[in-house]
């Protein structure tokens, strides 16, 4: 008789290791430490990246940098065109309200320090 295991996933992948991976994009297991993005399926590849010394080293690296607060994460594709929608909007409305009040655009320039 042949025995099925339970179907494997890239949450379940990141279950196994948490804290070193977070899945993004539906699909794309990435390593938090390297921003490297890891092929999930096989778990012995998982295993070898996580046993890696270049992922043990930026381990360290990555936590001597959260206890002195200088940690910057990497941006996803989907996040960094919701930022940019979101800033284009901004300017639209802008634009808007400026030619609603009769104001020239050029009148932009000092607001500047508020943005």
């Amino acid at each position: 008789m042949v025995k099925h295991g339970k179907k494997v996933t890239v949450y379940t992948r990141a279950a196994e290791h948490p804290g070193h991976f977070k899945v993004v994009d539906d699909g794309i297991l990435l390593c938090i430490y390297c921003n490297y993005a890891i092929k999930w399926e096989k778990k012995s590849t998982v295993d070898d990246h996580v046993r890696g010394p270049v992922h043990c080293a930026k381990n360290a690296a990555y936590e001597k940098k959260q206890r002195n607060g200088e940690i910057r994460q990497q941006r996803t594709i989907t996040s960094t065109i919701s930022i940019a929608d979101s800033k284009k909007e901004l300017i639209e409305d802008l634009i808007q309200a400026l030619a609603t009040a009769n104001i020239p655009l050029e009148k932009v320039n000092s607001l500047i320090p508020f943005f």
